[in-house]
Formats: structure tokens, C-alpha cells, sequence
């Protein structure tokens, strides 16, 4: 069964800081039930219909997440079957840098194994279907300030970015008009327990 938005908009509403944000999630169901996330979109403005029942804790759990709480999302399948394998590991290796903790694109190369490729990684993450899930909001620029944001450098998609990281408990800075990660941490304390 396919819960895609061709089925309907499946969204869920949280208020991070003023902004009212929503996601679009898109999910085939398998058998027994099992649900394999295809895809994730961020909304600003309307949210459409209430989710669809399959996916009713998928999104509870996404709506906490936004909230600021740290949720174990983990267990929730991914439909990386489009990805190529550098994309795959990029993707695994950034699902698990923790709640509250940043990570720069460089740091991230290194660990995927392809310490050249901080482009390419960067690319990863701009492109990245499961955000959330797969939290590229925590992938921050060397010089600290915390970059794009689904393929944006200002705007609503940053300021969401900022957004979701102070939540998570990660304080911002602005600094000559660039938001910057306030303290950040030194990249051993970054890198530790993602390899």
C-alpha cells in the first residue's frame, strides 16, 4: 500500500519557536504493517489532513522531535533503495550524530570514509529525503556557522535549521549577520561514538 501524497498530504503541525512547520511524509506499508519511509518534506503554511492511520506514530513521534525531544528514531526503515553507495553511507554514518551534538561537513567526510568529498557530503545532506530521521539539521560549516538548509542559505529553511538546534538544546549566535554555533565544540568531542 502506497501512503504517498498521490493518496493525500500526510502532515503534522508543530510550533517551533513562532514558525509553524509541518511535514509531508510519504511511505509504502508492508507486510505485517511495516512501514518504510520513502520521504520527507518540511511545509511552511498549510498543513493539509491529519495523517494517515499507519503512520499516526511515525508522526507523533516526528512532532516531539520538533518540539525539542530526544527521540530514538532508529528503528524507523528507510527507503534508501535510489541512493548510491557513497550516498548510503553518508546518509547512515549522519543518522547518527546524536540530539544536541554538531557535526561539520569535513567531520562528516572523514567519517563516510572520504575525507576529499566535503562537497559531495554537502550535497548528500542538501538533497536529504528523511530529515529528522536522518538529522542533517545538525551538519554545521568548519568555521562554525551553520550553513544551508534543504538547498537554502537564508530564509525560512535556515532559520528553521537554527530552530530545530536550539531545541535541541545547541545555542546560536548571530555574529556580522551569520548565525554561528556559540561554543562549539572541539571536533573531538563532535566525532565521538559516530564511528
Amino acid at each position: 500500500m502506497d501512503l504517498s501524497p498521490a493518496g493525500g498530504l500526510r502532515a503534522i503541525k508543530s510550533t517551533l519557536g513562532h514558525t509553524l512547520v509541518g511535514l509531508s511524509v510519504t511511505a509504502t506499508l508492508g507486510p505485517g504493517g511495516s512501514v518504510t519511509v520513502t520521504g520527507i518534506r518540511f511545509i511552511f503554511g498549510h498543513m493539509g489532513p491529519s495523517p494517515a492511520p499507519e503512520l499516526a506514530n511515525l508522526h507523533a513521534r516526528l512532532r516531539r522531535v520538533l518540539d525539542g525531544q530526544n527521540v530514538t528514531l532508529d528503528d524507523i526503515k528507510l527507503d534508501l533503495s535510489q541512493c548510491t553507495d557513497f550516498q548510503r553511507k553518508v546518509l547512515t554514518v549522519a543518522r547518527r550524530i546524536p540530539h544536541g551534538a554538531t557535526v561539520s561537513y569535513a567531520a562528516l567526510a572523514r567519517l563516510s570514509g572520504h575525507p576529499a568529498a566535503v562537497r559531495a557530503v554537502a550535497s548528500v545532506m542538501r538533497n536529504n529525503d528523511f530529515p529528522l530521521i536522518v538529522p542533517c539539521h545538525r551538519i554545521v560549516r568548519s568555521d562554525g556557522s551553520i550553513g544551508g538548509f534543504m538547498g537554502e542559505t537564508t530564509g525560512r529553511s535556515t532559520d528553521l535549521k537554527r530552530r530545530l538546534l536550539e531545541a535541541e538544546g545547541v545555542r546560536t549566535e548571530l555574529r556580522h549577520s551569520v548565525w554561528m554555533v556559540a561554543g562549539l565544540p572541539t571536533p573531538a568531542l563532535l566525532t565521538r561514538g559516530l564511528r
